[in-house]
């Protein structure tokens, strides 16, 4: 037996999101990673950075993420994550009435948020390898609002290609 299902893309929006590795040195205020979130339909890379990998921290994390998505028009009412979710996590979901989705094991194809974060990273690479000698390497993490405002510069929205994400 086969089911099919019509799905029409223009009924759900969907955002996804995901953890950088650790960063190899702890900021000064005690961020260690770099949680990057894509709203697709925006075309909007953010990444926000985070002290730990803990349930309470990543839902803070999102909900910053998912406030930031808002202010672009229609936040993503989907998100796909992968397999870590927290109850602080979901509890959050549920206030705000957003679904999500899991990536299967071993498909990180299947979440763009892995995209967006190589492009995150090598913008991110391009700034620290651009700061001066004397930059102390614990404020890493002062380098993040930079990188979020270049990078959505260099994007077009999808909307409208003539504007920038940024815009």
């Amino acid at each position: 037996m086969v089911c099919y299902a019509i799905v029409d893309p223009s009924k759900f929006t969907i955002g996804y999101m995901d953890l950088t590795g650790r960063f190899p040195r702890r900021s000064s205020r005690g961020n260690e990673y770099i949680l990057v979130g894509y709203y697709y339909d925006a075309n909007h890379i953010k990444g926000i950075p985070i002290n730990n990998r803990c349930g309470p921290t990543i839902t803070e994390a999102w909900e910053q993420l998912h406030k930031t998505f808002k202010l672009a028009g229609a936040p993503p009412d989907t998100y796909a994550l992968d397999n870590e979710k927290s109850k602080e996590l979901l509890n959050s979901f549920n206030e705000e009435k957003v679904s999500f989705q899991l990536v299967p094991p071993y498909k990180h194809r299947n979440n763009k948020a892995e995209g967006a974060i190589k492009m995150y990273k090598a913008q991110f690479k391009a700034y620290l390898a651009g700061v001066d000698l004397q930059f102390p390497l614990s404020k890493w993490d002062l380098l993040i609002p930079q990188t979020n405002i270049t990078l959505n510069l260099l994007q077009n929205a999808r909307d409208n290609p003539k504007l920038s994400v940024y815009e």
